[in-house]
């Protein structure tokens, strides 16, 4: 009829679906379900949804509240396939964590709001320092002349043993640590307080890998160019005339102890401050203990200078060999 009067909110549908149209997204049919995942030609997110280009890997929403123990062989699977890794976000991790590391750890929470999780669920991250630190123990084999099993041998330390086996002892220890040390909830707060379930052992290990990246580039890529100078024994060393090299032996010798311990010094300095940044994000009141680790590095750097004690001769020594 003419005149019917159309029924309530059908001007409200019509202008909708008219806005829809002029947006370039989809109309919804009656009882369908709004879309889950960001849509690159339309340019439109959903509410709750994260962009992939800050870490939204994948469409597994994992409950926060599960252990890592069962995330981890999914982790250690997406380790084999590289279409799984957002290599470029884990790089921009590595650049931000030299130059704003609380810039990363903001990513962290964002994370935890949008998958449920502390723990990153993308390995690219360990993945690319894995590959960096066996650069750098070809590098260190091949500048000490080493060969055969001695070679291998390096090649293999560097990657499993110093950034795996370290981090998963560093992690288990940090998880037990921070659990025994947790305080009870109140009883009268409405303010949300982390729990056991929020100290996970994959994002221990996260917060290990992401602490350790500015101390390898201090003592795995920095020191090995300066190696000829603490060492004194080699490259633009060996080419030294001889009074330059007496001067070294003398009062210059002190002095280039010093920066090599002072170099890490200031890697271990970053390491503590990075530990603390992880688990501050978290919540944790606990959190500042650990930069009381940088107070005892602090006292045995000036103790070992005291006593003359080289870190980057104990470090060739104990890792080399030389």
């Amino acid at each position: 009829m003419a005149g019917r009067v159309p029924p309530f909110g059908a001007a409200s549908s019509s202008k909708s679906d008219t806005v829809s149209i002029a947006l370039g997204a989809p109309t919804p049919s009656a009882g369908s379900r709004p879309p889950t995942s960001f849509s690159s030609s339309t340019g439109i997110m959903p509410v709750g949804s994260f962009p992939s280009a800050v870490g939204n890997l994948g469409s597994r929403s994992g409950s926060g509240m599960s252990r890592s123990s069962s995330r981890l062989p999914e982790y250690v699977r997406r380790l084999g396939s590289y279409a799984a890794m957002d290599t470029d976000f884990a790089l921009w991790q590595m650049v931000h964590l030299v130059c704003a590391p609380s810039r990363v750890w903001r990513m962290a929470k964002f994370h935890r709001q949008t998958k449920g999780q502390w723990a990153r669920d993308d390995p690219a991250f360990v993945a690319i320092l894995l590959y960096f630190m066996t650069v750098t123990a070809i590098a260190h084999a091949l500048a000490f002349h080493l060969t055969g099993t001695s070679f291998l041998s390096l090649s293999l330390t560097f990657p499993l043993l110093h950034l795996l086996a370290a981090g998963a002892a560093v992690a288990t220890a940090t998880t037990h640590y921070l659990r025994a040390t947790l305080p009870p909830p109140p009883t009268h707060s409405h303010t949300p307080v982390p729990t056991a379930d929020d100290i996970e052992w994959l994002y221990a290990f996260d917060v290990h890998c992401n602490a350790f990246f500015p101390a390898f580039l201090a003592i795995y890529v920095v020191q090995y160019f300066l190696l000829p100078l603490f060492l004194g024994g080699g490259g633009a060393a060996a080419a030294a005339s001889g009074a330059a090299a007496a001067a070294t032996r003398t009062g210059s010798k002190a002095v280039v102890r010093w920066v090599g311990n002072s170099l890490w010094l200031g890697a271990w300095g970053a390491y503590v401050y990075g530990t603390f940044l992880g688990w501050e994000a978290v919540g944790l009141e606990r959190a500042t203990d650990f930069l009381w680790g940088g107070v005892l590095g602090a006292g045995v750097w000036l103790l070992g200078g005291l006593l003359g004690g080289d870190a980057v001769r104990m470090w060739c020594r104990w890792v080399m060999g030389v």
